[in-house]
Order: C-alpha cells, then structure tokens, then sequence
C-alpha cells in the first residue's frame, strides 16, 4: 500500500524512528467505520455515493501541507484535522458546531445548556458553540486553550470525568 511506502521511505531517511508509532496511526485512524478507499481523487468525482467527509491521511508532512494548501479557504468546504497524520474536507455545514447546534434545537435546548468535549481541531466548532467545553487531557494545545478547563486523557475516561463535573 502507499502507507508502506511512505514507512519504508521515513524508515530509510531515519533509522531511529518508531515505526509501531506510525504503525498504532494507521491502526487508530483505519480502525473506524464508514471508509471507502480510493486510489485516485478522481474516483470521488465518478462515484455515485453520496461523501460526507473526505480524509486525506499521509506520513509524509509535505503531502500534507501541499494537500491542505490546494483546498485551504474554498468557500464551500472546511479543511480540519483530526490527527497528526491527516486532514479532512467537509462540507461547510457538515461541521461538528453546526449538527451540536441542529441537536440542540431538536430537544428544544438553548446553547447554554449543551456541552462539548474535545481533543483535536476538528472539535473546535462544536467547542466553541457549546454552552460549556472540556478539553481531553490529551487534547493539543488550541483545543486546552479552548476549554473551561481539561479533563483527564482518554485512557483515563476524561469525558465522564467531564460530565460528572458538570453534573456536580
């Protein structure tokens, strides 16, 4: 796969890098449901199925920025990130805030009474729309700055720590 490659490639121009750290990054990013690859971005485009999200997952930093930089500021898309190793392009109103915003009017609840945690910056919408926003323990840094304060790691079960702040 073109993932190998690109491990052979950073284990060939840095012997001392850990591969099980790439290897547990693909394990965790692939481990979700809901993915279809493709091995050309023309395949998006000549497919009947419908596409919610577009991930772009990559070890290699300038195929990253090269791909973020080509799509960055299109008026009908928002470019996030949910780890290290990628990027996603999402509809501009497929955004986390935005379906917190859609649950919310559906119960019937005003914003201030709804609740957001995070870790990466594809959490920021819904963050910054909450009423109130925890940061995982293991979030990065934008997403800490952006909470009320930071709950323990995701190992450490941060968001009911979260909740039962909340509903002390």
């Amino acid at each position: 796969s073109l993932l190998q490659v690109e491990i052979d490639r950073i284990k060939s121009a840095n012997p001392d890098v850990h591969i099980g750290e790439l290897e547990h990054a693909i394990e965790k990013q692939f481990g979700q449901n809901g993915f279809r690859f493709i091995k050309d971005h023309r395949d998006i485009v000549a497919s009947d199925a419908p596409v919610y999200n577009i991930l772009a997952f990559s070890f290699d930093d300038a195929k990253r920025s090269l791909g973020k930089e080509r799509y960055r500021g299109k008026p009908t898309m928002t470019l996030v990130s949910s780890a290290d190793h990628n990027f996603e392009l999402e509809h501009k109103d497929a955004s986390k805030g935005l379906a917190l915003q859609k649950l919310a009017s559906h119960l019937g609840l005003s914003m201030e009474k709804t609740a957001a945690v995070g870790d990466s910056p594809n959490d920021l919408s819904m963050m910054k729309m909450a009423g109130h926003c925890a940061a995982m323990g293991n979030a990065k840094d934008l997403i800490i700055e952006t909470g009320d304060f930071t709950t323990k790691t995701n190992e450490e079960h941060g968001v009911a720590h979260a909740i039962a702040h909340w509903l002390s």
